[in-house]
Formats: structure tokens, sequence, C-alpha cells
């Protein structure tokens, strides 16, 4: 099983288009995990050839959520639940980005077994009180799945801890793929906002200075984890402020 995850940043870089159709043309993912699909985005997803694409209406937004799962052509695929994040957003209500936020989860049948595949979008920001409301809200559900299970995407970790603090939120029945990975996030190519992180890494940007940090990560369930050797690796693409994370289960 092979799959990427990326956060598409909205297709802010003007390469995006062609760079993500080039990746997934030169070799085979059986899932895609996105975070910050806009229906723009979504739209363009739908004419690429090989994959569905799954999204959902965010009900606390009443509008289309930014996360999306994409499967291979022949895999079967059973239902998708959405985990939302917008009770933990402050004045979510007024917010451009509020659907980008929440967990968007799928059942599919792959190679005669049932798995669950989960694309996550954590609270990007300062207030680690926020992130913390959100994986507790993901342990919750996690909890109820029966299947094996891998999720993950961006989740927006920055302070020292933070990642140990999701693994022990999600208990001993799940581990990180992803710890020993490299950075994924580059701050020299963030999109402008009223955030004061963005507002810092632009004024970096100006002089070619930017932050590196490792924002994505990847979950699994410990009983697949004892019975497949796993690997990951961040490709080299430029796609968004975020480079795509591969990672396989042999």
């Amino acid at each position: 099983m092979k799959l990427l995850s990326l956060n598409c940043q909205k297709a802010y870089q003007p390469n995006f288009y062609e760079a993500f159709a080039d990746i997934i043309e030169r070799d085979t993912y059986d899932f895609l995990i996105l975070q910050e699909i806009t229906g723009e985005v979504y739209a363009w997803l739908t004419t690429l050839s090989g994959y569905t694409f799954i999204s959902c209406e965010n009900p606390d937004t009443r509008s289309q959520s930014h996360l999306v799962i994409g499967f291979r052509d022949g895999i079967s695929y059973k239902e998708h639940h959405l985990v939302s994040f917008i009770p933990f957003l402050p004045d979510s209500s007024t917010k451009p980005w509020s659907s980008s936020h929440g967990l968007l989860t799928a059942l599919f049948m792959y190679e005669g077994a049932p798995v669950t595949i989960g694309s996550m979008h954590l609270h990007a920001g300062l207030d680690t009180t926020i992130r913390k409301k959100e994986l507790s809200a993901v342990k919750s559900f996690i909890d109820t799945i029966d299947t094996p299970i891998l999720f993950g995407g961006d989740c927006n970790f920055g302070f020292p801890g933070e990642l140990k603090g999701a693994c022990s939120e999600f208990g001993e029945n799940f581990g990180c793929i992803t710890h020993a990975v490299g950075p994924t996030l580059d701050s020299r190519y963030t999109e402008n906002s009223a955030s004061i992180p963005n507002k810092v890494s632009l004024f970096l940007s100006t002089f070619g200075l930017g932050i590196r940090l490792k924002t994505d990560h990847i979950f699994v369930d410990k009983g697949t984890l004892s019975t497949k050797e796993v690997s990951c690796r961040v490709l080299p693409d430029r796609l968004s402020d975020h480079s795509p994370l591969e990672f396989e289960l042999h």
C-alpha cells in the first residue's frame, strides 16, 4: 500500500497543477490524503484519470470541507465520516479558513480487507490549546474504529513536545511513522494572511530566510505496524509551502 499526503495550499503556488499531475503520473499511489482543497482545486482533481476523490460538506459551516481523500481505481469505497474542528476555533464563523480543519476518514476494501484512511488538518497558530482539543476529538473518534487505520496530514506542530503530546493523546494503540523524517514545511513559500506566523514568515522570506518545521505526520494502529514494514520519505517536489510526504506499507 502506497500513500501520499500533502497540504495543497489551495493551489497558491503557480506550478501546483502541473507538479501535482506529474507526481501521480510518475508513480502509482493507492491513496492520496489532501488538505486545503478549495472548490476550484477539487474540480480540477476530478478531471484526473485513475483516481476517485472524496469530499463532503462541513455541517458546522454548511460549506465544502477542504479535506479530500483520493483512491486509485479498483479500490472499493464504502463510506466516509467528517470530524469537524469548527467548535474549537476562535470566531470560526467569521474566518474564511474555517472549513480547512478537521478529520475526514473513509472506509475502503483493500486487497480483500477493510481499512480506514484519514486526512487531518489541525489548527495553525500560536495557541496550542486549540490543537490539543482537536487531538482529543480525533482520539474519541478513532477509538470507535474497528478496522486498521492510517490517518494524518498537516498537524501544524511548531513547538517542542507537540508531536510527543499527540502520541501520548492517541495512546499505546497508535504509532507515529513519520517521527524520523525531515522537515516538510518551508515558511519561505507561505501565503499572505493576517496571522502572526504568516506575517513573520513573509518578512523573513524577503531576505531569503525561512523556517523549516516537521509539521506533517502519519499515525497508524499498532496492529498494522506489528505486521507490516513501513517506509517514509519527503519528496523534493515543490507544490506548496508543504513538501509531499510519501509512505508505504510492505
